[in-house]
């Protein structure tokens, strides 16, 4: 998938911390960039909203924005979306835009790609989840890693209950998690050697950034998955909150939940296509396929 950030939900900006997304981003329902103290840039890539797009605080959008609701303008930077905004609705606020602005589009502009039979030609289905669990190098319970632990785990690593980050961690090469439970990164986690990469693979539980953690990492997170026929879809949420920050360089998917920033929270997305081709070879990891 072509996108920093891909939610089928709602996607929410709400922290006066700096966030940043280096790609496209896409949400199946409203984009909120609204908060008064919000901080939020789009860069490098296009905003996509299936409902409505709010920019407020000093929020914006370096391409351009398209939704198939209204977009509010708001924001108090020079140019609240730098190219064009096209929208199905109606456009208020007396921020600006930079190139042209086009209301009342029928049929809207975004397409519906949260289909649960498209997610399932588009990332990793449930099915694809299982063969990495029956292929596993390490099967835990629940696991928490404290401050000064290396990550004791590479290649593919199972989770069967919740994930802690518990105290500043590194780990240590390439790895796959799939955490049945719950993911809570309390402090900070970084690859040594620089550059290692994570897939973290969640099916089902929520993924939590708090505590003033600083967590960077190169890879892709999915929350939520479809089943390969498309005819079901499961996932959590993901929110940065309480003064984390969490800079990934890959792609962020959450198939079934909302996700955003709240509380002093940052979150940055470089998007970069997961393509690894030492775990490719090692373990069959597949690549993003495209919707």
């Amino acid at each position: 998938m072509d996108y920093a950030s891909f939610t089928c939900g709602n996607t929410l900006f709400s922290s006066s911390a700096p966030t940043n997304i280096p790609g496209n981003i896409y949400s199946s329902g409203h984009l909120n960039m609204g908060s008064a103290g919000a901080d939020v840039t789009v860069s490098g890539g296009n905003a996509y909203a299936m409902g409505n797009i709010t920019l407020a605080g000093t929020s914006n959008i370096q391409g351009s924005a398209f939704a198939n609701g209204s977009i509010s303008l708001n924001s108090a930077a020079p140019f609240n979306v730098t190219n064009d905004a096209t929208v199905g609705g109606g456009a208020g606020g007396a921020g600006t835009v930079g190139g042209a602005l086009t209301t009342g589009v029928v049929p809207g502009p975004v397409a519906n790609l949260c289909a649960t039979a498209d997610l399932a030609l588009g990332t990793l289905t449930q099915e694809d989840i299982q063969n990495y669990r029956d292929h596993a190098d390490n099967t835990v319970g629940s696991l928490t890693i404290n401050a000064g632990d290396v990550f004791p785990y590479t290649g593919i690593l199972v989770v069967t209950g919740n994930l802690r980050i518990n105290g500043d961690a590194t780990f240590p090469g390439d790895v796959v998690i799939v955490a049945d439970g719950n993911v809570s990164l309390d402090a900070a986690l970084t690859s040594n050697p620089p550059g290692s990469k994570l897939l973290l693979l969640m099916e089902s539980g929520n993924l939590q950034g708090k505590n003033g953690a600083s967590v960077t990492l190169d890879g892709s997170i999915q929350l939520g998955a479809a089943s390969q026929d498309g005819t079901a879809i499961s996932g959590g949420n993901l929110i940065v909150g309480n003064g984390a920050d969490i800079d990934l360089t890959g792609s962020l998917l959450t198939l079934n939940g909302n996700a955003g920033s709240t509380n002093a929270g940052s979150l940055t997305v470089n998007y970069a296509p997961y393509d690894d081709a030492s775990l490719k070879k090692r373990y069959g990891v597949a690549t993003w396929r495209r919707l």
